[in-house]
Formats: C-alpha cells, sequence, structure tokens
C-alpha cells in the first residue's frame, strides 16, 4: 500500500514537471520577436524620437537636384523634430568635389556656397533635405509601416549595440523624399538595424534593384544619440 501512494507521489510530480516545462517552452516561443513585431516597436520608438545625429553614405548616381549636375556623396550632422536639420555634405559637381554646409528649418533651407564658403539661401532646385525623414507622410514613419515581404534577418551589431535585423521591399514612391528623388526602380531593397534592447532605429539601408542603371544608388543611413538635446538655428548671415 505504502509502495503504490508512493509511486502515485512519483508520476504526479513528473506530470507536473514535465507540465511547467512545457508551460516554459510555449511562453518562450510566443515572447520570440517577429519582424511584425519589431517593425511595430521601432516604429512607435520612431515617433517619439525628437533629436538624432545621422551619418549617410551614398553609393552611386545620387544627383539631388533637377539638372543633375550636383551628385551627393555623404553627409553627417543632426536633425531635430518637426523640420528642422545642420548638416555637412560632400557633393561631386562633375568638374570637383566639395564640402558644403546645410540649415534647413521649415520651408526655409541654406547652404554655403561652393566656392566663397559664405551662407546663402538654397537653389530652388536643391532638393536634399535630410529633415524629411521625420516627415510622417514621406519620411521613415512610412517606410516601416508599408514594409513588403517582411523577415527577419540574422542578428547584427551597430556601434556596439545589438540589433534585430529586418529585411523587405517599398515600392520608388516610399523613399523619393527621403532620398530627394535619386533612387529609381519599382522594388527597393530596404534593411533595418533596430536596438534590441530600446527599439531604435540604429541604420537604414536602401539599394536599387540591379540593373536599374549603370551605377545603381544605395544610401546607408547610421542614426545614434537619439533624444540628446539640439538646437539648432538660421546661419548668422542670413
Amino acid at each position: 500500500m505504502h509502495r503504490l501512494r508512493l509511486f502515485s507521489i512519483v508520476i504526479l510530480g513528473l506530470l507536473v514537471f514535465a507540465g511547467g516545462c512545457s508551460t516554459g517552452s510555449a511562453s518562450s516561443s510566443s515572447s520570440k520577436p517577429t519582424a511584425a513585431s519589431v517593425l511595430t516597436a521601432a516604429g512607435d520608438r520612431w515617433a517619439a524620437t525628437d533629436t538624432a545625429h545621422f551619418k549617410l553614405t551614398v553609393e552611386g548616381d545620387a544627383f539631388i537636384d533637377s539638372a543633375q549636375s550636383i551628385k551627393l556623396l555623404s553627409a553627417e550632422g543632426v536633425l531635430k523634430r518637426p523640420d528642422a536639420v545642420n548638416a555637412d555634405a560632400r557633393i561631386d559637381i562633375q568638374i570637383t568635389q566639395a564640402n558644403i554646409s546645410l540649415i534647413a528649418i521649415g520651408d526655409k533651407t541654406w547652404m554655403t556656397n561652393f566656392i566663397s564658403g559664405k551662407w546663402e539661401v538654397a537653389p530652388a532646385d536643391f532638393s536634399y533635405n535630410p529633415a524629411v525623414v521625420f516627415d510622417e507622410k514621406n519620411g521613415i514613419k512610412p517606410i516601416l509601416a508599408n514594409l513588403q515581404s517582411a523577415a527577419l534577418g540574422k542578428d547584427d551589431s551597430v556601434g556596439g549595440r545589438d540589433t534585430r535585423v529586418i529585411t523587405g521591399t517599398v515600392d520608388q514612391n516610399a523613399v523619393s523624399q527621403v532620398t530627394s528623388g535619386s533612387i529609381q526602380g519599382d522594388v527597393i531593397s530596404v534593411t533595418l538595424w533596430v536596438d534590441a534592447g530600446t527599439n531604435d532605429l540604429l541604420r537604414v539601408s536602401l539599394k536599387e534593384p540591379e540593373g536599374a542603371r549603370k551605377n545603381p544608388v544605395a544610401w546607408t543611413l547610421d542614426l545614434s544619440k537619439q533624444g540628446e538635446a539640439v538646437d539648432i538655428q538660421p546661419p548668422p548671415t542670413s
């Protein structure tokens, strides 16, 4: 009788243990991120981000004026929501390369003259304005919201921070404003690096489809120092 009771207790204990393991496994599985959950979290975090430092590198023929005489090579600066930026950029103006400074606040944009270095109002057809990344309709938000065939890639790190990697595609219209109309092609490849802990968007890669043109454009935008204090004022000579 005692043996039977002991046997029953052991069996009951094993069943409870097995049930606990099963529950734990299900809980662990349900907590794993998905492409959709990472995109949602990144979108919410981006909407709450008021400032950021950015660094942009560009490959290919990324022209940022209607005459296609100014090619953007790189840029770096600070951004402030909703529509302000202070940045330095490297451009190719056919006969040579030059460094310029750029300040944009709302619908006003100033840049330094290629030759004199003095501040002046930017030409009307100069379309590059990094502050557009904060725009609700034409910035990063619609890229996150409209990413097609979104999938989780292999985890990576950016600047020493662990990230979730999301890949997918968008149509050209979704990135037209962000890239100043310099990216072409029906299907633009997108890769996003999202901080695994904070959900900060740390890197955005946009690439034209192969064969779109002789020198296809690829943009890599690195974002850091989100939320740090930023003061952007018009240039002193304006």
